[in-house]
């Protein structure tokens, strides 16, 4: 899809995405439905996707993926997740991280920036917590790993890796 192809198309859907009009996009996924296949219809709006910013990604993510797709979606959606909050100014593994099957957000940071969410974002944020892709802590797992162990274990780690790099190789390092 990458090219020239569909160019009209691709800045439909950007603008359909950022005036947050799901109508839109269906009525030009459904114009060119007739042109492309189901998979080619998808890599479209990913390639318009993966040039807008998290809060458009984060939009369409919550308001188009039905749950069916969201397996083969999740790497991006992760990434998107992570760059929602990111431009947010929260910080990764304190206020926000990923867990074994969905990304997590502090109970503090999600109550400090759901004030601020359009409706749009604040429903797309609800069926991320619905579908099961983005969780609620009441602490950072790293708070109760330190917790359960009586000790600051993420400090001591980062201190044990700077003593212990100086002396690997650069082909130790690359896997440490």
């Amino acid at each position: 899809m990458k090219g020239f192809g569909y160019s009209r198309e691709k800045k439909l859907i950007a603008k359909a995405i950022e005036t947050r009009n799901l109508e839109e996009v269906a009525k030009i996924m459904v114009e060119i439905s007739q042109r492309l296949s189901a998979r080619q219809r998808v890599a479209l709006v990913l390639e318009v996707i993966s040039t807008r910013a998290a809060d458009d990604r984060f939009w369409l993510y919550g308001s188009l993926v039905t749950k069916n797709t969201w397996e083969d979606m999740l790497p991006e959606i992760f990434r998107c997740l992570y760059d929602f909050f990111y431009e947010r100014g929260l910080k990764q593994g304190r206020d926000f991280g990923k867990n074994l099957d969905a990304v997590w957000v502090s109970r503090s940071s999600s109550e400090a920036i759901l004030p601020e969410l359009p409706d749009s974002l604040r429903e797309a944020f609800q069926k991320f917590i619905n579908g099961g892709w983005l969780s609620i802590e009441d602490a950072p797992p790293v708070e109760a790993i330190e917790k359960d162990l009586g000790m600051h274990f993420i400090e001591n780690l980062v201190r044990l890796m700077e003593q212990r790099m100086p002396t690997l190789t650069d082909g130790q390092a690359a896997t440490y």
